[in-house]
């Protein structure tokens, strides 16, 4: 519900942008021209956090791997094309994937349009020390 709630409340540029309508060919639009630009290979490390919870960006996209939910999409060749381009890039990268599951103690409108959980790694003190902790080796390190 969550991003497509969103468009039809409102026509700001970033959700046109995530919901490749930003663009009449998906290969002009801005997510599929920074996958091509190959600049994730400058890192050394990549973390991807992710969610089911998140309806803003599914858990695969998040994790930027395939699902068979993808077999459902139009799109479905480029917006594969796009994870290939996004992986090729990250080949010299240390990746890392985590998934994570929040309990929400309220209902709010947040948590209905699934929003909330795509803001609480942001937000939530906890949940980001829990990552980083788990992490700490990409988050510090001695030389």
């Amino acid at each position: 519900m969550g991003i497509w709630a969103m468009s039809k409340i409102g026509s700001q540029p970033m959700i046109k942008e995530l919901l490749y309508n930003d663009q009449k060919d998906i290969r002009e639009s801005v997510l599929y021209i920074l996958a091509e630009m190959d600049t994730l290979k400058w890192f050394k490390y990549a973390l991807f956090c992710g969610s089911y919870q998140d309806n803003y960006s599914p858990l695969e996209s998040s994790l930027v791997q395939y699902s068979p939910r993808l077999d459902q999409v139009k799109q479905k060749e480029t917006i594969s094309e796009m994870c290939e381009m996004i992986n090729a890039s990250l080949s010299q990268v240390d990746v890392y994937k985590t998934c994570v599951n929040l309990k929400f103690s309220k209902k709010s409108f947040n948590t209905i349009i699934g929003r909330r959980a795509h803001i609480e790694y942001l937000q939530n003190s906890d949940v980001l020390r829990i990552i980083i902790s788990k992490y700490k080796d990409i988050f510090v390190t001695v030389e």
